[in-house]
């Protein structure tokens, strides 16, 4: 038949020939022989091309044709797909450059640091009242009680702030 060792080894291996098909062979115990007939009836059943479990190739080529279509490249040439390839390289190559030098921050760390912000803004502007309600309740000039709220305002926003950039580094 013109099959090599492997070949038939692989093929019992893939249950493409049965072992039902197989014996002990009498003169050497440690070897197989191949009940011709069976073996062969099923070798042809099992690489007959309508048994074979291969995509047809006109699923392949619609598979391609789709991905093609999906991605707009469509019609190009092969210099203008070619262009294209370097162009995208080039711009990640660029952004790869861009963020080592620091140019990008990643949007955890941003959520992060806004929590973090917006948690500091929150205690600092809730403690306005407790620290300056004796102050204004004895203040009966408007202007005075101005005063107060303006310097206790601008206090407020500077701890905040030294705070910020304390949290953020």
């Amino acid at each position: 038949m013109g099959l090599g060792y492997e070949h038939v080894r692989r093929s019992i291996s893939r249950g493409r020939i049965p072992k039902t098909a197989l014996r002990k062979n009498r003169a050497h115990r440690d070897r197989i022989e191949i009940n011709l007939e069976e073996g062969l009836s099923a070798f042809d059943e099992n690489f007959a091309p309508e048994n074979r479990k291969r995509k047809p190739q006109n699923v392949l080529v619609e598979n391609k044709t789709k991905t093609i279509d999906d991605a707009g490249t469509g019609g190009m040439t092969y210099e203008q797909a070619r262009r294209l390839n370097e162009q995208y390289k080039a711009a990640l190559k660029k952004l790869d450059y861009d963020r080592q030098r620091g140019m990008y921050i990643l949007a955890d760390k941003v959520k992060k640091d806004g929590d973090t912000i917006g948690r500091l803004i929150k205690e600092h502007v809730k403690a306005i009242p407790g620290r300056i309600s004796a102050l204004v309740a004895g203040e009966t000039d408007p202007h005075k009680c101005e005063q107060i709220l303006i310097l206790e305002l601008n206090r407020m926003l500077q701890d905040m702030s030294d705070a910020i950039l304390k949290s953020i580094e």
